[in-house]
């Protein structure tokens, strides 16, 4: 129910509020109850609270989701490289495009193949003040993976991120000419080149 609400407020429905407490890959009724009373545990330990560990800038939890899915990713071969862009790569992309002079919250940033959202992170972090933040992936679980990571890196506030190919059906129009596409201030890309079709 509080997860539900959770998602609902902050655009994640069909992200966070899927798991199945009742499935039968958690074992017996009682090997599910003590696996769920065990990952319950874990979050009442002292050294999980981050509370006095935030340093200036640090997000660790949003650190912590990227590290994972960085690891996943090396894991996984570099067919998963169609949704995780490296963060030093992210990191020189965002200081060249010289979005560190935007100065309205109207400013925006647009990937239109955004993947996990990493390098709309990077961006975004680059500005010394919130901006509008724009993405499309045309993968549903990871556009999913590009809103979970937004929102734990605090930039869910001004954040869309669409479904479909930005090739084949683009998401964003003009507000004034529905027969026009959406212009930005600023993008970034990371081709998809892991993915074979991406030119057609």
């Amino acid at each position: 129910m509080v997860i539900g609400k959770l998602a609902e407020a902050n655009d994640l429905k069909g992200i966070i509020d899927i798991a199945d407490f009742n499935s039968e890959e958690l074992g017996t009724d009682k090997e599910a109850v003590d696996k769920l009373s065990d990952l319950v545990e874990i979050f009442h330990k002292p050294e999980i609270d981050f509370t006095n560990n935030r340093a200036g800038g640090d997000d660790i939890l949003g650190d912590a989701y990227e590290y994972l899915m960085r690891k996943f990713t090396q894991d996984s071969g570099k067919s998963k490289g169609q949704f995780y862009t490296p963060g030093e790569v992210s990191r020189i992309m965002a200081k060249v495009i010289g979005i560190n002079k935007a100065d309205s919250p109207s400013t925006s940033v647009y990937d239109p193949a955004c993947g996990s959202g990493s390098l709309l992170i990077r961006a975004a972090d680059e500005t010394p003040c919130d901006i509008s933040i724009w993405g499309q992936e045309k993968d549903n679980s990871t556009a999913g993976l590009a809103r979970m990571n937004l929102f734990l890196h605090n930039k869910g506030a001004g954040m869309v991120v669409g479904n479909k190919s930005t090739l084949s059906s683009p998401q964003y129009k003009d507000d004034n000419n529905p027969e026009l596409l959406k212009t930005f201030d600023f993008i970034v890309v990371n081709p998809p080149f892991s993915d074979k079709s991406w030119m057609v």
